[in-house]
């Protein structure tokens, strides 16, 4: 099983279009192949500190993923709202 936790900040501007990009992407996503969980998440304590949580089955279904059409300009739209590079965490359940 794979955990994968990505951290950003949003641009406050970009607030409402970020979240409108990540829920229209996230019905695709669940039907994926070996998605057990994708998840958005806001800090409670810091506004537009987000953290988007994935759960894979596998290394092989996270890297379907990564290769579905809709992936990279998702990923691009996302760090056009980013106020910078996210933190990303992959963990491995032992």
């Amino acid at each position: 099983m794979i955990f994968v936790n990505v951290h950003f900040v949003i641009k406050s501007e970009c607030r409402e279009s970020f979240l409108k990009c990540v829920g229209d992407k996230l019905p695709s996503i669940h039907k994926e192949q070996g998605c057990i969980e994708y998840s958005l998440q806001e800090n409670v304590f810091e506004r537009n500190h987000f953290m988007i949580y994935e759960k894979w089955k596998s290394s092989e279904d996270l890297e379907l993923h990564h290769q579905q059409s809709y992936f990279k300009p998702f990923l691009v739209e996302v760090m056009g709202y980013s106020e910078g590079k996210p933190i990303i965490d992959k963990i491995e359940k032992i």
